[in-house]
């Protein structure tokens, strides 16, 4: 079976301002089709994503994604350096939570390119 999207053209996408600006409503779409009754979604794209604050807000009593259920705050990321993006915003956040409490929400860091 072929595969429709592979981890290589995701990472292609993250070179460019489609993927910089979409991947917060890819992401959405895919919440959407997993969480029947969220109490709050935020996830702005486009031009959205250059306003401050958390890149996305998802508080659902349904569990998705394995361990994400409650409050969930989430970060984007398209660099190069995922490592260096992810803990830039792990720190800024852990000291300004935009009027929410670490301890009663997850951080969550999406990125398309690889990990290791």
């Amino acid at each position: 079976m072929n595969k429709l999207i592979t981890a290589t053209h995701l990472a292609q996408w993250a070179d460019t301002k489609d993927g910089q600006n979409y991947l917060p409503e890819l992401v959405a779409r895919l919440i959407r089709s997993s969480v029947s009754n969220p109490n709050k979604f935020r996830f702005p794209s486009g031009d959205g994503t250059y306003l401050p604050g958390w890149d996305g807000i998802l508080d659902c009593s349904e569990r998705i994604y394995g361990n994400i259920q409650g409050l969930s705050l989430w970060e984007f990321g398209c660099t190069e350096d995922v490592k260096g993006k992810a803990n830039d915003d792990y720190s800024k956040r852990k000291d300004n939570t935009n009027g929410f409490t670490s301890s009663d929400s997850i951080f969550v860091f999406v990125t398309p390119r690889r990990w290791t």
